[in-house]
C-alpha cells in the first residue's frame, strides 16, 4: 500500500508555527507587526488554495487589521507610503474578499475589493501591480468576477474572468479560474468555450488529486478531505454541460468516474454517501433520458440501498441543474484596470472536447454492451428463478395438499382410535361395575352371614323379650318371604293361565275357522252371520281378557323394575363411596410414598456429598502424607548421600595421600624408566592429537561443503521463486522453499548431532586414554611396589590386595557415575533437541503463515489492473478473515483495512453492488468494537 505524504498539511503547520513565533517575538513592538502580517498573509494564501475558508477567515481578518496598522504608522496614504506596506494591505484585502465571495457574501466582497482597488488607485505611482503576487492578482480578479456574476452583470463577469485566466496561474487556483470561466461562459450562452474550460479544469484536477483519490487507504484524512472538496461540483457541472452540447458518451463517462471516486471515498468517509447518492441519481436520470431505463432502474435501486444505510439522514433532494443562459457579448478590460494583465495572452482552452469525445463514446458503447449483456443475463436468471419459484410453488401446493390429506387421514384414524378406546373404556367400566356389583353382593352376603352368625351366637344369651322380638322379626321375615313367594307363584300361575288361554283360544280359532269354511261351503248366509257375530263377541272377550292380563303383568314388571332400580342405586352409591375412599386412600398412599422417596433421595444426596467430602479429605490427607513421606525420604536419602560422599571423600583423600607417598618413593627409584615411558606416551598423545585434528578438519570441510551446497540450493530456489509469477506456482514454490528449509534445518541438526557425537567420542577416547595412562602408571607403580615389597610380610601383601580391590571398586563407581552423567546429559540434549525442533516447527508454521499473508499483500501491491487488484484484495481478505476469527485483537485493524480495500477495489472495478458487502461488514465490525 502506497502511503501518500501530505506536504500541504506539513507546510500549514510550519506556517502556523512561524506566525505564532513572530507574534511572541513582536510582542507590542509596532515595528515588527509587518513581519507578523506578512506571515499571516502567507498562511491565509496557503489555506485559500485548499478552500479552507473557515480556517482562513480569522487569519485574513487579522492580516487586514495588522496591515492597516502598519500602513497608518507612516501617516496618511500618499507619497510617503512604503510600497511593501501598501502591497501587504492590498493582499490582505484581496484574501478577505475571496473568502467573502466563496461564502456567498457578494456585497461584502464588493466593498472589500473596492477598498483594495481604491488603495491601488491612490498609490498608482508606486506600481503596486508589480509588487503583488500573481496568485493575489488572480484571486482579486476571481472574486471581482464572482461579484459581477452574483449581481447579474454577465458581460462584466466574462471580461473579468478573461483577465483572471490571462494571469496564467496553475495548481488548485488554476482549477478555480477555469471553473469560473466555464460558469460565466455558460451564463453568457457560450456552451462550447464553457465545456472546454471545465474539461481543462477536470484535467488539471485529475493530475493532482486522482492518484490520491484512487487509493484513499494510503492518504491521511485531512489530505482526502482537501482534495475531494471540489470533486462533486467540478464533475457534476462538467457532465451537465457536456450532455447539453450533445456528447452523451463523454457525459456518462464523467458521471461514472465521479461515481467511482465517490464510492471509493465513501468507504473511508461516511459524509460522502449523500453525494454518492446524488451522483447515482444524476447518472440514472441521464440514462433514463437516453432510453436506457433498465440500467437507470438498477442505479436507482443502488442509490436507495446506500441512502437507506445512512441512519437518521434523509435522502438528498434532486439536484437542480443550471440552465444555459442567453447569449451575450463583452469587451476586454484594459490592462490598467486589471492589475496590468494583458487579456488574451494565454489564449482560449480548445481541443479537449474533440479529443475526449470519440474515446468516451467507444468506452460508453462497450459499457452499454456489457450492461445489456448483464441485464439479459439477469433477465434469464430472473426467468429461471421465476420458473423455479413456480415449480416450487406447485410442489409446495402439492405437498401441502398431500399433507392435508395425510392430516385428515390421521385425524380420522385418531378419531377411530379414540372411539375404539372410548368403547374399550366403556366396556372396561361396565366390567368393573359388574365386578364391583358382584363384590358388593358377596360383601352383602358375607355381612348377612356374619349377622346371622352373630344372631345365632346371641340366641343363647338373649332375654325373653329379645327372643320374642327375634321370633317376631323372623315371623315377619318369613311372612314377607311367603308373600314374595306367593306373588311370584301367582305371577307364574297368571302367566301359565294366559299361555293356556292363548292355546285354547288358538284351538277354538282353528275350530271356528273350520266351521266357517264348512259354512261357506254349505252357503248358509244366516249361519255365516251368526258365526261372524259369535266370533266378534269371542274376539272382544279375548281382547278384554288379554288387556287385563297385560295390565297386571305391566304393573308387576314396573314394581320389579322399581325395586331393582332402588337396589342398583343403593349399590351404585355404596360403590361410588367405596371407590372415592379407595381413590383417596390411594392418593394419600402415593403422597406418603412420594414424600418418603424424596426424603430418601435427599438423604442419599446428603450422604453422598458427605461421603465425597470425606473421600476428598481422605485423598488430600493421603496426598499430603505421601508428599511428606516422599520429602522425608528424599531428605533422608540426601543426608545419606552426603554422608556417603563425605566418607568417600575422606577415604579418597587418605588413599591419595598414601598413593602420593608411594608414588614419590617409586618415582625416585624409577625416574629414568618413567622418563622414557613419558616420552613414548607424549609421542602417542601428539599422534592422537594430530589424528583428532585431521578428523575435525575433515568434518569441518564436510560441513562447509554441505553448507555451500545448501546455500547454492537456496539461491537456486530463491531464483526459481522470483521467476514464478502466478499464484498457484508461487504457492508451490513456497512449499518447496519450506521443504528445503526444513531439509536444511534437518541437515544442520544432523551435522550438529554428528559433530556432537564426534566430540563425545573424542572426549571418551581422551578419557579412555587418560584412564589407560593412569592404569599404566598405576600398573608400573604396583610393579615397582611389588618388586620393592617382595620381602614384605604376608600381611603387607594382603593389605595391598585390599587396597587394589578398593581402588577397583572406586574406579567402577566413578565409571558408573560418569556413565550416569553421560546418560543424563544425553537425555537432556535429546530433550533440548526435541524442544528446539518443536520451536523450530512452530516458527516455521508462523513463518509460513506470515509468508502467505505477506505474499497476499505483495500481490495487492503488485496488481496493476482493476480486476487484478480486486482478485488480489479478495485473496488478502480471505487470508485475514481466518486470522481475525482466531485472534480478533491482533488482526482487527488489518482486517478492517482489507475490507475497505476490497470495497474500494470492487467499486473501482465496476462491481458497485458487490462493494456493499465488505463495506457493510466493516461498518458492522466497527460498530461492534466501538470504533
Amino acid at each position: 500500500m502506497n502511503q501518500h505524504i501530505d506536504t500541504h498539511a506539513q507546510r500549514a503547520r510550519r506556517l502556523s508555527s512561524e506566525v505564532q513565533r513572530l507574534r511572541d517575538w513582536a510582542g507590542g513592538d509596532p515595528a515588527r507587526l509587518g513581519d507578523v502580517a506578512d506571515a499571516l498573509n502567507e498562511l491565509t494564501a496557503h489555506r485559500l488554495a485548499a478552500h479552507a475558508w473557515a480556517e482562513a477567515a480569522p487569519t485574513a481578518q487579522e492580516a487586514v487589521m495588522l496591515s492597516a496598522k502598519v500602513l497608518a504608522q507612516h501617516g496618511p496614504v500618499g507619497p510617503y507610503t512604503p510600497r511593501g506596506d501598501a502591497a501587504r494591505s492590498v493582499t490582505a484585502l484581496v484574501h478577505l474578499a475571496v473568502i467573502q465571495s466563496a461564502a456567498g457574501l457578494a456585497e461584502g466582497a464588493e466593498q472589500t475589493l473596492s477598498a483594495a482597488f481604491g488603495l491601488r488607485a491612490q498609490l498608482i505611482r508606486l506600481d503596486l501591480d508589480g509588487a503583488l503576487n500573481p496568485a493575489t492578482i488572480a484571486w482579486a480578479l476571481l472574486a471581482w468576477a464572482r461579484v459581477a456574476l452574483a449581481g447579474g452583470d454577465i458581460a462584466a463577469a466574462n471580461a473579468r474572468a478573461d483577465a483572471a485566466v490571462s494571469v496564467g496561474v496553475e495548481g488548485p487556483l488554476g482549477v478555480d479560474v477555469d471553473r469560473l470561466v466555464s460558469d460565466v461562459r455558460w451564463a453568457a450562452g457560450w456552451p462550447q468555450p464553457s465545456v472546454e474550460h471545465v474539461l481543462r479544469a477536470v484535467e488539471h484536477y485529475d493530475a493532482e488529486a486522482l492518484p490520491v483519490l484512487s487509493d484513499p487507504a494510503g492518504a491521511p484524512p485531512a489530505m482526502l478531505e482537501r482534495l475531494s472538496e471540489p470533486l462533486f461540483g467540478l464533475y457534476a457541472d462538467a457532465a451537465d454541460r457536456v450532455l447539453v452540447i450533445g456528447a452523451p458518451g463523454l457525459a456518462l463517462t464523467l458521471r461514472r468516474r465521479l461515481v467511482d471516486l465517490l464510492g471509493t471515498l465513501a468507504v473511508r468517509r461516511a459524509d460522502v454517501q449523500p453525494l454518492l447518492v446524488t451522483a447515482l441519481d444524476d447518472l440514472a436520470h441521464d440514462l433514463r433520458t437516453l432510453g436506457r431505463t433498465a440500467e437507470a432502474g438498477d442505479l436507482t435501486e443502488l442509490a436507495d440501498s446506500i441512502a437507506a444505510e445512512s441512519a437518521g439522514a434523509e435522502r438528498p433532494a434532486v439536484r437542480v441543474r443550471v440552465a444555459l443562459g442567453a447569449q451575450s457579448s463583452w469587451s476586454s478590460l484594459p490592462a490598467a484596470e486589471v492589475f496590468g494583465v494583458q487579456v488574451g495572452a494565454t489564449g482560449e482552452a480548445i481541443g479537449r472536447l474533440a479529443a475526449l469525445r470519440a474515446p468516451a463514446d467507444a468506452v460508453e458503447q462497450q459499457v452499454r454492451a456489457e450492461a445489456e449483456a448483464e441485464l439479459a443475463k439477469r433477465a434469464r436468471s430472473a426467468a429461471a428463478a421465476q420458473q423455479r419459484a413456480e415449480r416450487d410453488a406447485a410442489l409446495r401446493a402439492e405437498r401441502e395438499e398431500r399433507e392435508a390429506r395425510e392430516a385428515a387421514e390421521a385425524e380420522r384414524l385418531s378419531q377411530q382410535q379414540a372411539a375404539q378406546a372410548e368403547a374399550a373404556e366403556r366396556l372396561q367400566n361396565q366390567r368393573r361395575r359388574a365386578e364391583r356389583i358382584a363384590e358388593h353382593e358377596r360383601e352383602a352376603e358375607r355381612e348377612a352371614a356374619e349377622r346371622e352368625a352373630a344372631l345365632r351366637a346371641r340366641v343363647t344369651d338373649e332375654t325373653a323379650a329379645e327372643r320374642a322380638e327375634r321370633e317376631e322379626l323372623e315371623r315377619l321375615a318369613a311372612e314377607l318371604a311367603a308373600l314374595e313367594a306367593a306373588e311370584a307363584a301367582e305371577l307364574a300361575a297368571i302367566e301359565r293361565e294366559l299361555a293356556e288361554d292363548e292355546a285354547v283360544r288358538d284351538a277354538e280359532r282353528q275350530l271356528r275357522r273350520a266351521d266357517v269354511v264348512e259354512a261357506e261351503v254349505l252357503g248358509d248366509a244366516e249361519s255365516t252371520v251368526e258365526q261372524e257375530a259369535e266370533r266378534e263377541a269371542l274376539a272382544e272377550a279375548e281382547r278384554v281378557e288379554l288387556e287385563r292380563a297385560q295390565a297386571e303383568l305391566a304393573a308387576a314388571e314396573a314394581e320389579r323394575q322399581r325395586l331393582e332400580a332402588e337396589r342398583q342405586e343403593a349399590e351404585r352409591v355404596a360403590a361410588a363411596e367405596a371407590e372415592f375412599e379407595r381413590d383417596r386412600a390411594e392418593a394419600e398412599r402415593q403422597r406418603v410414598e412420594r414424600e418418603r422417596a424424596e426424603a430418601e433421595w435427599y438423604e442419599g444426596e446428603r450422604r453422598e456429598r458427605e461421603r465425597l467430602a470425606a473421600e476428598q479429605e481422605r485423598l488430600e490427607a493421603e496426598r499430603a502424607a505421601e508428599a511428606e513421606r516422599a520429602a522425608e525420604a528424599e531428605r533422608q536419602a540426601e543426608a545419606e548421600r552426603h554422608a556417603a560422599e563425605q566418607a568417600e571423600a575422606e577415604r579418597q583423600r587418605a588413599e591419595r595421600e598414601r598413593a602420593e607417598a608411594e608414588w614419590y618413593e617409586g618415582e625416585r627409584r624409577e625416574r629414568e624408566r618413567l622418563a622414557v615411558e613419558q616420552e613414548r606416551l607424549e609421542a602417542e598423545r601428539a599422534a592422537e592429537a594430530e589424528r583428532q585434528a585431521e578428523a575435525e578438519r575433515q568434518a569441518a570441510e564436510q560441513a562447509e561443503a554441505e553448507r555451500q551446497a545448501a546455500e547454492q540450493a537456496e539461491a537456486e530456489r530463491q531464483a526459481a521463486e522470483q521467476a514464478e509469477t502466478e499464484r498457484q506456482a508461487a504457492e508451490q514454490a513456497e512449499t518447496e522453499r519450506l521443504a528445503a528449509e526444513s531439509a536444511e534445518a534437518e541437515r544442520a541438526a544432523e551435522a550438529e548431532r554428528q559433530a556432537e557425537a564426534e566430540r563425545q567420542a573424542a572426549e571418551q577416547a581422551e578419557a579412555e586414554r587418560q584412564a589407560a595412562e593412569q592404569a599404566e602408571a598405576e600398573r608400573l607403580a604396583a610393579e615397582q611396589e611389588r618388586l620393592e615389597a617382595e620381602r614384605a610380610a604376608e600381611a603387607e601383601r594382603q593389605a595391598e590386595a585390599e587396597r587394589q580391590a578398593a581402588e577397583q571398586a572406586e574406579a567402577e563407581r566413578l565409571a558408573a557415575e560418569r556413565a550416569e552423567a553421560e546418560r543424563a546429559a544425553e537425555a537432556e540434549r535429546q530433550a533440548e533437541a526435541e524442544r528446539q525442533a518443536a520451536e523450530q516447527a512452530e516458527d516455521e508454521r508462523q513463518a509460513a503463515g506470515q509468508a502467505v499473508l505477506d505474499k497476499a499483500r505483495e500481490g495487492v501491491e503488485q496488481a496493476s489492473g482493476r480486476r487484478e487488484v480486486r482478485a488480489a484484495t479478495e485473496a488478502l481478505v480471505d487470508e485475514l478473515r481466518a486470522r481475525y476469527e482466531s485472534d480478533p485483537d491482533a488482526y482487527l485493524a488489518d482486517y478492517l483495512d482489507a475490507l475497505d480495500q476490497l470495497a474500494t477495489a470492487r467499486w473501482q472495478a465496476g462491481d458497485w453492488w458487490g462493494s456493499r458487502a465488505p463495506s457493510k461488514e466493516a461498518k458492522a465490525l466497527r460498530k461492534q468494537h466501538g470504533l
